[in-house]
């Protein structure tokens, strides 16, 4: 049987088996996965003079004994890779998640940025552009825009949002209180007299002969009086 070759004797015969048979006739197929070449990564099929392994999945050669490297195409984008058993594990590195770490984590999610400011997200970071008026880490510090002292003439600051007011002292005006008001603009002295602005007050100069006080009137003098005589009368 199967393909054996029998030899003729007196009374009996002798069968030579093709390779891979047994038997007095040949008739029994050897069992070449008897002695379990597969382990316990495979099954075992028979053949005639041979067997096939059936690999689990992870599992790969001839009796199944390589594990298979699920990492060699490195499919972990941003992290370390973890070869498991027909499967891999991802590791991600800082700022990315994801079963294949090919995402990056959006820090603005938590709206960090206090005031108005605008996030930008970074990897594992993030950043902060500020509103006019506020500076730090999230935007949280308000600027006090009065420490550089910008009112002058003893004008008081007041602090606010995005910048500050000056509240001049009389006689100054201006957003930095550098302006002196000039006084004589509505023109407070007669018109025969000189007006001089002052802090926050005006001087109204008589012409030579005239005297005259606050009010701007200049009345004739009898006498003559010199300029300094006058400003020094004016001044009484």
């Amino acid at each position: 049987m199967n393909n054996s070759n029998c030899t003729d004797y007196v009374n009996y015969f002798l069968c030579a088996c093709a390779v891979g048979y047994t038997g007095r006739t040949c008739e029994v197929n050897i069992d070449d996965c008897s002695t379990n070449p597969c382990g316990v990564n495979g099954n075992c099929h028979d053949l005639v003079n041979g067997y096939l392994c059936t690999c689990a999945i992870g599992y790969t050669g001839l009796n199944c004994e390589t594990d298979v490297n699920n990492c060699s195409e490195s499919p972990c984008v941003n992290g370390t890779c973890l070869d498991r058993i027909g499967s891999f594990e991802c590791v991600c590195d800082r700022g990315f998640n994801s079963s294949l770490c090919d995402n990056n984590i959006n820090d603005c999610a938590s709206f960090p940025c206090q005031n108005g400011a605008s996030c930008v997200d970074h990897v594992d970071d993030f950043s902060c552009r500020c509103a006019a008026g506020f500076e730090g880490i999230t935007c949280a510090v308000h600027i006090d825009d009065c420490l550089i002292k910008p009112c002058l003439h003893n004008g008081s600051c007041v602090n606010s949002g995005n910048g500050y007011s000056c509240i001049c002292q009389p006689g100054y005006t201006g957003s930095n209180c550098t302006v002196d008001i000039d006084e004589c603009l509505t023109s407070p002295c007669s018109s025969n007299a000189t007006c001089v602005d002052g802090i926050n007050s005006f001087i109204c100069v008589c012409p030579a002969g005239f005297s005259g006080r606050w009010l701007g009137f200049c009345n004739f003098l009898k006498k003559t009086i010199s300029r300094y005589e006058l400003l020094i009368m004016q001044l009484q």
